[in-house]
């Protein structure tokens, strides 16, 4: 049984992740870059929480301390992983601040495909760690998931704008069937993995992720405005390829629980910040 809910994932996953960058790509036409052409310190606080702070720090946690190793293995995983696209939020919102976060996503996106191997020697020189890096399995999965759709989206927009809106719909129906199907399976499968930790474990991720939300909100107060960016970027991670080195270094068994219940504490903190958000913003 779990063999086929495993294989269903693999299948959702591959659809719907896609789709969704596709629709991305489709519905805001261009990465918007330049919006953050005149934020620079934005970017550099951003990237260093994201990909030194919060791995650093998940990474002496995991050499330190022995007893508690397998969890701070997985939320080193998570803290590598690149922004699940969620943060940009509904695709049908075309606002500035949806745009920024557009460019961020897509920014942080391309810095991973380098800083995640440079995370991973490093953590692998420093504390003298034996495990296979696997970048070419997560290179080619970033690629097909996210980088090649979401460019191919901004690619039709441009050069084929009436079929934009014909496409956009069956893209949207396709990902929202897939992603529904894969959120369903993944709360089978977290049910199942995360009865799995103990007491401490789950409060050991949940102090994490609170840390991380901590460090999110003070690192990107300049930018609280747009719907904290920066903690919604080191709270929703993206479990494919924390979940891809695992299975190439054969701790899936060991890490999947923590990665799960981290994606799960991580996405209901950040509909909490983001409720808030939306209330000032309304002046309610």
């Amino acid at each position: 049984m779990t063999e086929i809910i495993t294989k269903l994932v693999a299948i959702a996953a591959i659809i719907a992740v896609p789709a969704t960058s596709l629709g991305m790509g489709l519905q805001f036409e261009k990465p918007h870059l330049r919006l953050l052409a005149n934020h620079t310190g934005m970017i550099f606080r951003y990237s260093l929480a994201m990909f030194v702070v919060m791995p650093a720090i998940a990474a002496v946690l995991f050499y330190y301390d022995i007893a508690n190793k397998a969890v701070w293995g997985g939320i080193f995983l998570v803290s590598i992983s690149p922004i699940m696209p969620s943060i940009v939020g509904k695709t049908g919102k075309k606002d500035k601040d949806s745009l920024i976060k557009l460019a961020w996503f897509v920014i942080a996106l391309i810095y991973s495909l380098f800083l995640i191997p440079l995370s991973l020697i490093a953590v692998k020189s420093v504390f003298g760690l034996d495990f296979d890096l696997g970048y070419k399995e997560l290179f080619i999965k970033l690629l097909i998931l996210f980088i090649v759709p979401l460019s191919a989206g901004f690619l039709v927009s441009i050069y084929f704008p009436a079929s934009v809106a014909s496409v956009l719909r069956i893209v949207n129906a396709a990902g929202k069937i897939a992603g529904l199907v894969l959120v369903v399976l993944l709360l089978i499968v977290a049910a199942v993995q995360i009865s799995k930790l103990t007491l401490i474990s789950v409060l050991l991720v949940l102090g994490f992720a609170l840390l991380s939300m901590i460090v999110g909100v003070v690192l990107g107060y300049p930018e609280r405005n747009s719907g904290y960016v920066l903690a919604g970027s080191l709270l929703m991670r993206l479990p494919a390829p924390a979940i891809i080195f695992a299975q190439i270094n054969n701790t899936v068994q060991e890490h999947l629980p923590v990665i799960l219940l981290y994606l799960i504490i991580g996405t209901l903190m950040y509909k909490v910040l983001d409720i808030i958000h939306n209330k000032k913003r309304s002046g309610g």
